[in-house]
C-alpha cells in the first residue's frame, strides 16, 4: 500500500515537473520568437526610417521639421545651401522664427499658429524672407503641413530669390517703358487683333478734342473715330495682322472746326498683338503748303533768283532768271555761278561779296553776262539760308 503510494506521489511530481519543463521551454521559445519578430520590425523600422531620411535630404526642395515652438528638429542639405548654417548648428537650437527677416516675422509667426491650430480657412502658404548666415536675404515661399498625432510640422521653404529679382526688373522695365512712351509726341496704342486697346500711354491728363471719345474711355481703337475713318482703321488693321507686315493710312479730324492731318501705322509686335502709332502731321503739311506757295511766288516772281550751295554751284534758278540770261534750267543747275559772272569786275569786289555773303548779306552793283556773252549791270543782294547741315544763298538780281 506504501509502494502504490509512494508509486503515485511520484508519478505526480513527475507529471507536475514535466508540465513545468514544457511551459518553460514553451515561454522560452514564444520569447525567442518575439524577440525575432521585435528584432524584425525594429530592423524594417531603422530602414524605414533611412528611407524617409535619404528621401527628406534629396527632395531636392528646402525641407525642414520644426515643433509648435517653431525650434528647428531636423533640417536637410537643401536649408544648409538656402541659410549657410550646418545642421549641427541649426537641428534642435535655432527657432526658425529667428531665421524670418524681422519685417516678415509676426506675419510668419501667425500663419504658423493657424496651421498648429488647425484653424479653417488658413492660406494653404505664406511669401517671406529668409536671413542666411552671411546676412543675404532669401525671398521664398513657405508652406507647413502639420503632422496629425504630433505637434510638429514639415516646412518646406522654395528659394524665389531670382524669380523676384526678374521680377523687379520687369517692374522697372515696364516703368522705363511707360515714361519712353509718355515722352512720344506721337499717340501710341498696343491692340489686339480685334482691335482692343491693351494699353497706351498715359493719357489721363490729356484732352483730345478731335476724337470721338477720350481714349481711357474707349475699349476699342476704332471707337475714337467718326465712322468713315474708324472702317479705314479697321480695314487697315486687319491687313497688318492678316500679314504681319506695317501698315499705314492717312486720315484728318476736326478739332473746334480746325482741320488736323494725321499719318499713321499699325506695326506688327507678335501674338497677334500690334502697335498703333498716330503722328501729328498738321504742322508739316501746312509748312509744305507754305513752302509751294514761296516757291510758286519766287518762280513767277520778275526780278532773277538763283540758289547756290557753299561751294557757288547753282541749285535752283527762276524762270525770270533764266529769261534774262538765256540758259535753259539744265545749263546752269549744278554749274558754278562764276558762269554769269563778267570778268571785268574788280577782284577786290568780287572778294568783297564773298566775305560779306559769308556774313548773312550783300548789296551792289556788278557786271554779268549773259549767254551770248553780253554784259548788263545788276543790283545784286544775297542773303544766307542755313540749314541743318549746310549753307545755301540766295541771290536777287534787278
Amino acid at each position: 500500500m506504501k509502494i502504490l503510494l509512494f508509486i503515485n506521489t511520484l508519478y505526480i511530481t513527475l507529471v507536475f515537473v514535466l508540465v513545468i519543463i514544457l511551459l518553460t521551454i514553451g515561454y522560452w521559445v514564444s520569447i525567442r520568437r518575439n524577440i525575432a519578430i521585435y528584432k524584425k520590425k525594429a530592423i524594417n523600422i531603422l530602414k524605414r526610417e533611412n528611407l524617409y531620411r535619404t528621401l527628406f535630404d534629396n527632395t531636392g526642395t528646402c525641407t525642414l521639421l520644426i515643433d509648435k515652438d517653431l525650434i528647428i528638429l531636423l533640417s536637410n542639405s537643401e536649408f544648409e545651401k538656402l541659410s549657410g548654417y550646418s545642421r549641427s548648428e541649426t537641428d534642435s537650437i535655432i527657432n526658425l522664427k529667428d531665421l524670418v527677416h524681422i519685417s516678415d516675422s509676426k506675419k510668419f509667426y501667425d500663419y504658423a499658429n493657424h496651421i498648429f491650430s488647425d484653424e479653417k480657412n488658413t492660406e494653404k502658404q505664406t511669401e517671406l524672407r529668409i536671413t542666411s548666415k552671411f546676412g543675404e536675404e532669401k525671398h521664398c515661399i513657405c508652406k507647413l503641413t502639420p503632422i496629425k498625432g504630433f505637434n510638429q510640422c514639415i516646412v518646406s521653404l522654395a528659394d524665389i530669390t531670382i524669380n523676384k529679382s526678374n521680377e523687379q526688373m520687369l517692374i522697372e522695365s515696364r516703368e522705363q517703358y511707360k515714361a519712353f512712351l509718355n515722352a512720344i509726341p506721337n499717340l501710341i496704342f498696343n491692340i489686339d487683333e480685334k482691335g482692343r486697346i491693351i494699353d497706351s500711354q498715359d493719357f489721363r491728363d490729356r484732352t483730345f478734342n478731335f476724337f470721338e471719345t477720350h481714349p481711357l474711355k474707349a475699349v476699342f481703337i476704332h471707337e475714337l473715330f467718326r465712322a468713315e475713318v474708324a472702317t479705314d482703321i479697321i480695314f487697315h488693321k486687319d491687313i497688318a495682322i492678316n500679314s504681319n507686315k506695317t501698315t499705314q493710312l492717312d486720315f484728318c479730324l476736326s478739332d473746334n472746326n480746325k482741320l488736323l492731318f494725321f499719318e499713321a501705322q499699325f506695326v506688327p509686335i507678335g501674338a497677334k498683338q500690334l502697335l498703333f502709332i498716330i503722328h501729328d502731321i498738321t504742322e508739316r503739311i501746312e509748312k509744305d503748303r507754305t513752302i509751294k506757295i514761296l516757291g510758286h511766288a519766287v518762280k513767277e516772281v520778275s526780278e532773277c533768283v538763283n540758289i547756290t550751295d557753299e561751294n557757288n554751284i547753282i541749285q535752283y534758278v527762276n524762270k525770270a532768271f533764266l529769261k534774262t540770261y538765256g540758259y535753259t534750267e539744265t545749263e546752269v543747275i549744278g554749274k558754278n555761278v562764276n558762269l554769269i559772272v563778267s570778268k571785268n569786275n574788280s577782284d577786290k569786289l568780287l572778294d568783297d561779296i564773298k566775305e560779306a555773303r559769308l556774313k548773312g548779306f550783300w548789296q551792289g552793283e556788278l557786271l554779268n553776262i549773259r549767254k551770248n556773252k553780253k554784259e548788263f549791270p545788276v543790283y545784286l543782294s544775297t542773303s544766307l539760308l542755313n540749314s541743318s547741315h549746310k549753307c545755301n544763298f540766295l541771290f536777287n538780281q534787278i
